[in-house]
């Protein structure tokens, strides 16, 4: 025990000083040589709490024959994980310097799952971007500190319709409210999103989990922090 102890402290220390290169979250070796991956980032990494609600909550909930259409994608952490535990794994990530990280960590764990540029939307087309210095708080909305770009708008419920897609998994800075309140739900059995009550406000969010139990989602109550999951019988 001491020993496991010890190993945790200097893996601890060694990701914080940047002196090791990569490290291991629930079976997924990321890449921690990216310029984007901040202190604070690496801090969260290091304590292993990085997305750590939506790794629990899809490690429990996806079964294997699920297909996952990820919002939001990030490092590619939780893309991982998904394509480690469903059938198939569509990404959407709208931060065009995350692309190539988020494929690299799927490639070096030998995982496959399609990553797609692009800004979650309900049209085609081309949208505006805001890129923060913390990659996690980029969003659709201007939250200040952030630089604007133009990029690709996809269609989310094209995606879900060509790739017969029965599971959610949203994290994107406040965009989930419009996008789930206007997205085909459905043939969707299973919903991880992570709710901002800072971005959205109180009553919006609220009114949000309202909304999506109002369509038969059952909330598990063991969620974390601000990330739910909502699941719904078997739908024909």
């Amino acid at each position: 025990m001491r020993s496991l102890f010890s190993s945790n402290r200097i893996n601890k220390f060694l990701i914080n000083r940047a002196l090791i290169n990569r490290t291991v979250l629930d079976g997924v070796s990321i890449d921690l040589t990216d310029k984007q991956i901040t202190k604070e980032i690496r801090r969260h990494i290091a304590k292993g709490t990085y997305e750590i609600e939506e790794r629990s909550l899809l490690k429990k909930y996806l079964q294997p024959a699920d297909r996952v259409l990820e919002l939001g994608a990030g490092m590619g952490l939780v893309t991982a994980v998904c394509a480690k535990n469903a059938a198939k794994t569509i990404s959407i990530e709208a931060n065009p310097s995350l692309i190539e990280l988020v494929q690299s960590n799927l490639d070096f764990n030998g995982l496959s799952a399609t990553v797609i540029h692009g800004i979650a939307s309900t049209k085609d087309g081309v949208s505006d971007f805001h890129v923060a210095p913390q990659f996690w708080s980029s969003s659709t909305i201007d939250r200040g500190n952030s630089k604007k770009i133009s990029i690709p708008s996809i269609d989310v419920n094209r995606i879900i319709r060509e790739n017969d897609v029965n599971v959610l998994v949203l994290d994107i800075e406040g965009g989930e409210d419009e996008l789930l309140r206007n997205s085909d739900l459905s043939k969707i059995e299973k919903i991880c999103v992570e709710i901002h009550p800072g971005v959205l406000g109180t009553i919006s969010a609220s009114e949000l989990v309202g909304y999506i139990i109002a369509q038969g989602y059952t909330l598990d109550f063991n969620k974390f922090d601000q990330v739910f999951f909502f699941s719904r019988p078997t739908v024909a």
